[in-house]
């Protein structure tokens, strides 16, 4: 049997030390007589706890921020978007031009938002992925989509 060697911290395995929760990461390694034959097996315990820590504060930073800078970009699209209904006046071809582009930095801004967020649940386990086969033309037409955005010609 070959070693078993994990180096994801999705391996760790907790254990109580003292009424505090630490994470370990198993390496099985293999004991083999000197014609290769299999004696026996190892296990060692590598502390991974300060490392799994560390992941769970950069996930939680992640988190927060991005639920931060969701309710501003939400408010400075819905001013854009009341701006180019001209509710409030008349916008010369400029100012229509500029919100355009403001509209469309936003929406990208708040995507990778919402992609931040998705990945802090998809770590956090809080997400289950739809794994199965896609035609590749599906997905180039799906980032074709995603990446050309609104027509430069649209104002709504």
């Amino acid at each position: 049997m070959p070693d078993h060697l994990p180096t994801s911290l999705d391996h760790a395995i907790a254990l109580r030390d003292a009424g505090q929760e630490k994470y370990f990461l198993p390496h099985v390694l293999s004991i083999q007589d000197e014609r290769g034959g299999m004696l026996g097996a190892a296990v060692v315990l590598q502390d991974v706890t300060k490392f799994r820590l560390v992941d769970q504060l950069k996930s939680d930073m992640v988190s927060t921020v991005s639920h931060e800078l969701k309710t501003p970009l939400t408010s400075i699209q819905m001013a854009v978007h009341l701006l180019l209904e001209e509710g409030v006046g008349p916008l010369s071809s400029k100012q229509i031009e500029l919100l355009l582009a403001a509209r469309q930095d936003s929406d990208r801004l708040l995507a990778m938002v919402n992609d931040l967020l998705d990945l802090t649940r998809i770590e956090q386990g809080r997400v289950r992925l739809d794994l199965r086969p896609v035609p590749v033309s599906e997905l180039a037409q799906q980032a074709r989509d995603r990446f050309e955005g609104p027509s430069e010609g649209s104002r709504n």
